[in-house]
């Protein structure tokens, strides 16, 4: 930002951190409810929600910086004439108005173009401003702010955010050309950021269409005939033990994998260990290095082709995870079996609300794999696909700390 000086902030010096050269003078202090208003959606009716029509923005399609396109919900064609005044544009900022905040994050979003002509919700507000529509957005994103808009809306179940709620919320507003000059900036970084995710998409689809074709053997890297039998023939299966969430302290010596790692950590390479655990190693499953781990219960049937390939020894393998071991390229296995077995998984699993999968079952499934050569080709194809995604995912992580710290040194927190 070579266009920026650095201040600091003292009580009489009301300016940020970090500034443009040409602006100078301190932000003014003013009252949220001036400066932006919540325009609250309408209270459509479920019974008139349809297939088709005009999309309908609900709470659930507002994410943090971004509209989400899961399970969009419509309404009737006319209802965009009848309710004209509820109409979302392309550019428009919308807020969730339950439920707000979410991981010290403000659930607010600019409207693209799938949302384009939509029409809003009643607990979603359209974003409404005097001054720069633009930088209210940034400001909105502020650490400090965003902890006293909680503050106001604690104790409710659940969280609902008004106007009223935040109108008397004071901050510091810079003159209209600065508003427009650090909006336009931090415009530029969340452009940088969209452009990285949309590559980032791109090439995980790209990497699950290979897949599909690798392993259905539609695209062969190796010429060579495909081994059949079950997933017993060619491994062994036990299962973790130990390792409960309550061992699990900072600084404890012995490294280990929990079944809830395989959902919400790693993906199908283990790079890093996580968590560590205070248990025995005595009581515990320790890893030799190679084996596949695959979750045993879950919520959902088609939530079983989670597993992870754990390279490292001398690692606990908590308890509800199988581990298979095998001769072959435990990588390839794991690949395998979350691109080609999640439907025969799925079928195999127990019990109720919380499904189990006994790996005695796991073992009767049938495969057809390539040789082993042919293995570490798919493996070495797929890693450098996952490669450049982790460099991608690297650097909008990267972006977005830059951004976090633009938005703590550009305004002047109340």
């Amino acid at each position: 930002m070579s266009t920026a000086t650095t201040h600091i902030k003292t009580d009489k010096q009301l300016i940020p951190a970090l500034r443009f050269k040409e602006f100078d003078g301190e932000f003014e202090l003013s009252k949220l409810g001036d400066e932006l208003n919540l325009f609250n959606g309408c209270a459509f009716s479920s019974k008139d929600s349809t297939e088709k029509g005009v999309r309908w923005v609900k709470i659930a399609d507002v994410g943090i910086n971004e509209m989400k396109l899961d399970a969009p919900s419509f309404l009737p064609s006319e209802f965009k004439e009848k309710h004209s005044k509820f109409l979302l544009n392309k550019g428009d900022y919308v807020v969730a108005l339950t439920r707000p905040i979410l991981g010290g994050k403000l659930k607010i979003a600019r409207i693209n173009n799938d949302f384009d002509g939509s029409l809003l919700n009643q607990r979603v507000g359209k974003l409404e401003s005097k001054n720069d529509l633009e930088y209210m957005y940034c400001m909105l994103q502020q650490k400090s702010l965003i902890s006293r808009i909680e503050n106001r809306i604690a104790g409710t179940d659940p969280p609902n955010l008004s106007p009223n709620e935040i109108a008397t919320l004071k901050t510091y507003i810079p003159s209209l050309p600065e508003q427009q000059k650090i909006a336009s900036f931090l415009s530029a970084v969340d452009e940088k950021i969209q452009q990285l995710t949309r590559k980032k998409n791109l090439l995980e689809q790209y990497k699950k269409g290979v897949m599909q074709q690798l392993f259905s053997y539609e695209k062969r890297l190796h010429n060579g005939e495909l081994r059949k039998g079950k997933l017993g023939d060619f491994g062994f299966f036990y299962y973790g033990k130990g390792a409960p969430k309550t061992s699990i302290v900072e600084g404890a010596p012995t490294p280990c994998v929990r079944y809830g790692e395989l959902y919400s950590t790693f993906k199908e390479e283990i790079k890093e260990i996580k968590s560590y655990t205070i248990v025995d190693p005595k009581d515990l499953k320790l890893s030799k290095g190679g084996e596949v781990l695959v979750p045993r219960v879950g919520e959902k049937p088609l939530e079983f082709a989670n597993c992870s390939y754990l390279p490292f020894a001398n690692v606990a393998i908590g308890e509800m995870i199988s581990v298979y071991n095998t001769n072959e390229d435990g990588l390839f296995m794991t690949y395998y079996i979350n691109a080609r077995l999640q439907k025969q998984l799925a079928r195999m699993v127990e019990g109720g609300n919380v499904s189990n999968l006994y790996f005695r079952y796991v073992e009767k499934i049938e495969i057809e794999i390539p040789s082993v050569e042919e293995q570490e080709k798919i493996i070495g194809f797929l890693s450098s696909i996952d490669t450049k995604i982790e460099a991608i995912g690297k650097q909008i992580t990267q972006t977005q700390t830059f951004k976090k710290g633009l938005l703590q040194q550009m305004f002047v927190a109340a």
